[in-house]
This record gives structure tokens, sequence and C-alpha cells, in this order.
């Protein structure tokens, strides 16, 4: 957590690593200065310094290199809702690892294609490429993928049932999502993925109460809670919060009441922690553990 001084040691690596004549490591250099960089929200830099990357990588011909620099700077413009320009970086990271012949960041750059296609609205141009990412891990068999396309494709059809005003469509498209949410489910729990768990059942609560279903969205919700509090997960205000919604549909105001305000109490805290810019136990912006989760070679 004390960015300041990594940062500091970053760019005196980066100086040796220059005078060495290294070009790769020295695109490497500044791609790690740039996640820094994101994890000081110094946005205007790290976007900069991304590009200054990218170009090293192109010196010293790396085609992966260049696709994750691609990659991580539309999840960069992505997490501040620019998401015209993430459509366009992460299609030239397709192409960089097209080239590389690297299925795997393919894989992973049309999986945040679909989500960024999908904050813009472009619904079934998301689900083209969310097809696109499921059958490259089918081919990879990589299960952590196939989960996470699950999930997204359950939040894709949610977003379509909250766009259809057809009571009949609606609930259609409500169980889809409940269906392919349910195979995230599965998966993560093979694989002993307990945030991952926790982070489905938060899903179905919410399905469930879409719904009218209570009693299953609120298992579902006190199945994630449970996961979250256990772990220490920072996720858990999300808990909170749909308990409370839960609580609203019954008619229980006390217990919403008291839902409410714990959420409230830990949206508060995180952002303390947030502010605090590297307090033990600070929570990093989802954009960071994005860019730190999705890195495909060590940079």
């Amino acid at each position: 957590g004390r960015f300041d001084e990594a940062l500091e040691a970053s760019e005196r690596g980066l100086a040796i690593r220059r005078d060495l004549g290294h070009d790769r490591e020295v695109a490497a250099g500044l791609g790690r200065a740039a996640t820094i960089l994101t994890r000081l929200q110094r946005y205007a830099e790290a976007d900069a310094r991304y590009t200054e990357a990218l170009a090293a990588a192109r010196d010293a011909g790396d085609l992966e290199l260049q696709g994750t620099f691609l990659q991580h700077q539309g999840i960069l413009h992505g997490a501040q809702g620019r998401f015209d320009r993430a459509v366009a970086l992460y299609q030239q990271a397709l192409e960089f690892f097209r080239r590389a012949d690297d299925a795997g960041g393919e894989m992973q750059t049309a999986d945040l294609l679909a989500n960024a296609e999908a904050q813009r609205g472009q619904l079934d141009v998301a689900e083209a490429w969310y097809g696109r990412a499921r059958e490259l891990a089918k081919r990879l068999n990589d299960r952590r993928q196939l989960a996470a396309n699950a999930h997204n494709v359950g939040i894709l059809h949610q977003n379509r049932a909250e766009q259809t005003k057809d009571p009949g469509e609606r609930e259609a498209w409500l169980r889809r999502a409940v269906d392919s949410i349910r195979e995230s489910l599965a998966i993560v729990l093979e694989m002993n993925d307990r945030p991952g768990a926790a982070k489905s059942h938060f899903q179905l609560g919410v399905l469930h109460r879409m719904l009218g279903e209570l009693d299953e969205a609120e298992r579902n919700a006190r199945e994630s809670l449970a996961i979250c509090e256990s772990l220490r997960l920072p996720d858990v205000y999300m808990d909170y919060g749909n308990l409370a919604k839960i609580a609203r549909a019954r008619g229980d105001t006390a217990a919403a009441a008291e839902w409410q305000a714990k959420h409230d109490t830990k949206v508060e805290e995180i952002g303390r922690l947030r502010r605090g810019g590297g307090e033990d136990g600070a929570v990093p912006d989802d954009l960071v553990k994005a860019i730190l989760g999705l890195s495909l070679v060590q940079i």
C-alpha cells in the first residue's frame, strides 16, 4: 500500500533498464509504473504511461505485451465511463493477441469488449462477444473464464429484462439470467472459489427479488453475506443493501432500516479507507483489481 514509494522504486528500476538497453524490460517497467499510477488515481498520467509502454513494446517487437497494454488501457478508460474509447482499445488489443496466436489474451479481451459494449447499450454486440469468449474458454478448458462468462451473460439477460415493458418477456429474460448465474455458481463451487460463490449468490438474490420470489432471494442473499463476512470482503455492503430491499418488499420496515444502516456504515468505511490512500486493509479500486487480475505477462 505504499504506492508513492513503489512508484519511486519502479522509476529507479526503469532508469537502470534504459541504461542497459533492455527494450522489453523497459516496456514492462513502464507498464508497471502505469499500474501504480492507476492505484494512486493519477489516471491521466497512467494513460500516458501506458501509451509510452505501448510504443516501447512495439520497438521491442513484443506482440503479446502490446496487446496487454492496450487491454489494460481499455480497462482504465472503461472504469472512467469512456466506453467508446475502451471498445477501440480492446479491438486493437484483440488484433495483437491474434497475431501473437495468444488465445488466452483474445479470450479475456473478448469478454472485456463484451462488457464495454453492454455498458454503452449495445446488447446484441455484447452477446456476440460473450459468445466468442465462451468459445475460446471451452477450447482452452478455462473453467474460471467459463464461470465469469456465464455470470456476465446472466447480467446481460437481466439488462434485457429491465429494458422490456412486457411482463412475460421480462420474466423470461430473468429466468434465463437465473439459469446462467446458476451455471456460474456450479463452476465456482467445483473450484472452491468462495468469493466467486458469494458473487453468484448475491446476483441470484437480486434476480429472485426481481421475480418476486422473496424467500429464495433472501436465502441467496444470506449465503452471499455469510461468505463475505467470513472472508471480510468489502463487497459485503452490497449484501446489506440487497437484504434491505428484500425487507422493504416484504413490508418489514424495521429490518429494512437495520440493513440499510449497515449498508451505509460499510460504504462510509470503504470510502474512508480509499481516501486514506494505502492504509492497511484499504480496498483497491475495481479497475486496479481488473488490471492486476488480467496481467497476461509479467509487467
